[in-house]
């Protein structure tokens, strides 16, 4: 990982193995939208996932420096293996060009704070549940 880190602040590229190629869009418009990315689903092979399209309003000089920590978070998340982190796909540069996407693995129930306005009261009763059993 440190030298994958390494050669990506030396000359700002991800390994190839990172990109994916055969990455196709599901859905006809954006599914979602964040802070940086619109959600689109997507699929590769038979998975169905969840493509994050990157948007960038920034000048040229901000558009890299931000690319950048993008290369260094998904080096980081690549190397991540816990049962309650979702798997890094990979990344795609051709299906939204110029936009990065992040490609990882389709939730049917959405982001964790969709999920748990929805399921509030059996988060809560789980908690509850952990709570006392400790």
């Amino acid at each position: 990982m440190k030298l994958m880190q390494h050669l990506n602040r030396i000359y700002g590229v991800l390994p190839p193995s990172m990109y994916l190629k055969d990455l196709l869009c599901e859905s006809k418009r954006a599914v979602a939208g964040g802070g940086f990315p619109d959600i689109w689903i997507g699929r590769i092979d038979n998975q169905r996932v969840c493509v994050k399209v990157l948007r960038f309003f920034q000048q040229d000089s901000d558009r890299e420096s931000l690319l950048k920590a993008l290369s260094k978070e998904v080096i980081l998340w690549r190397q991540l293996k816990h049962p309650n982190i979702l798997p890094f796909l990979g990344v795609n540069t051709e299906l939204f060009a110029p936009s990065y996407c992040i490609v990882s693995p389709w939730m049917s129930n959405g982001d964790i704070m969709t999920y748990s306005r929805k399921s509030f009261h059996r988060l809560e009763y789980k908690v509850a549940a952990y709570s006392a059993n400790r």
